[in-house]
C-alpha cells in the first residue's frame, strides 16, 4: 500500500463570481489549477455535493495524482502542454469523483440507497478506471498490458 505525500500543501483560494457557492481553486506547485466550478460542470455533480466535501476530495486527488506523476515531473520540469494539462485535470477530476461515489455509499443507508449501492459501486470503479487511464495516457504508457500464458 502506498500513500501520497506532497512536498507542499495545495493552495486553496475562494472567489465569488456572482454564484451562490464560492468557486474554489486548488493548485500545488506548477501543476494546473483545479476549479470547483469546472469540476461540477464536467462531472455533472448534483447540488447535494457541498463545496467542503468537493474540496476535500479534490485536495486528496491532487495529492494522489501529483504523487503518481512525481517521477515524471522530476525528469520534465518544463511547463505542461495543453494535452498534458487536460489529462492531469481528468485524472484529478475522476479520482475525486470515485471518492465522492464511495462516500455516498457510506452515508446513505436508506432502503432505496441500498438498492442503488451496486450502481454507485460500479460508477466508482468506472471513475477509478478513467483516472488510471488518464495517468497512463499522460505518461505515454499503454492502458492495458496483456501477457500470453
Amino acid at each position: 500500500m502506498s500513500f501520497a505525500v506532497a512536498a507542499a500543501k495545495p493552495k486553496v483560494s475562494t472567489e465569488r463570481p456572482g454564484q451562490l457557492e464560492a468557486d474554489i481553486e486548488i493548485q500545488q506547485g506548477d501543476w494546473p489549477v483545479i476549479k470547483s466550478s469546472h469540476v461540477r460542470e464536467i462531472l455533472r455533480l448534483p447540488g447535494t455535493v457541498t463545496n467542503e466535501r468537493l474540496v476535500e476530495c479534490l485536495t486528496n486527488a491532487v495529492y494522489v495524482v501529483n504523487d503518481q506523476l512525481s517521477a515524471w515531473r522530476s525528469a520534465n520540469p518544463q511547463a505542461l502542454d495543453e494535452c498534458q494539462s487536460d489529462l492531469y485535470r481528468r485524472a484529478v477530476y475522476f479520482y475525486a469523483q470515485a471518492e465522492l461515489y464511495e462516500r455516498y455509499l457510506d452515508v446513505d443507508a436508506s432502503a432505496s440507497a441500498q438498492r442503488r449501492a451496486e450502481d454507485y459501486d460500479s460508477m466508482a470503479d468506472d471513475a477509478r478506471r478513467v483516472h488510471r487511464w488518464a495517468v497512463r495516457d499522460f505518461l505515454g504508457l499503454p492502458r492495458l498490458v496483456v501477457e500470453a500464458l
